[in-house]
C-alpha cells in the first residue's frame, strides 16, 4: 500500500485513542474483527465506502479528515445523523450509475452532500448535488 494508507491508518489510530477506544472496540462497532482493524492502522489494506463512514460515525469525525486530514466543519459540530443521510444517498448514487469511486474520492463525495444537507437541501437535491460532483469528476478523468 501508499504513504496515502500509512497516513490515513496514523489518523485511524490517534482518533481511536482520543476517543479512548481500542481497536477491538472499533471493531465491535462497525461489525468487522480486531484483525481488520490493525490492518488499516497499518496502512496494509484499503475500506470501502460504507466502512468509511462507519468509522467516521464511530472516531466522531468526518469522512474527509480520515481520508485527507483536513476539516471542512468542525468534527465537534458534525451532525452523525444529516452525516449519515449525506453518505446513504452518495452511496445510492454511485452504485445507480456504476461509478466505482476510490475512498478518497467517496469521502469527498460525501462531505459536499453533507454540506449541502447542512444548508437544507432535500433528498432530492442532495442527489443531484452528489450526481453532479460524480459527473464532474467524470469530466476530469
Amino acid at each position: 500500500m501508499t504513504d496515502q494508507f500509512a497516513e490515513i491508518g496514523q489518523r485511524l489510530v490517534s482518533l481511536r485513542k482520543i476517543q479512548d477506544l481500542n481497536a477491538a472496540q472499533v471493531a465491535r462497532e462497525i461489525g468487522l474483527t480486531r484483525q481488520t482493524v490493525s490492518l488499516w492502522e497499518k496502512g496494509k489494506i484499503n475500506f470501502s465506502a460504507v466502512v468509511l463512514f462507519k468509522l467516521a460515525k464511530v472516531l466522531r469525525t468526518s469522512p474527509e479528515y480520515i481520508m485527507l486530514g483536513e476539516h471542512k466543519k468542525s468534527s465537534s459540530g458534525v451532525d452523525l445523523e444529516l452525516l449519515e443521510r449525506a453518505a446513504r444517498i452518495s452511496i445510492e448514487e454511485t452504485r445507480k450509475i456504476n461509478f466505482g469511486a476510490d475512498p478518497a474520492l467517496m469521502a469527498k463525495i460525501i462531505t459536499t452532500v453533507y454540506e449541502r444537507a447542512l444548508d437544507g437541501g432535500d433528498d432530492d437535491q442532495l442527489h443531484n448535488t452528489s450526481a453532479d460532483v460524480i459527473n464532474f469528476t467524470k469530466l476530469k478523468s
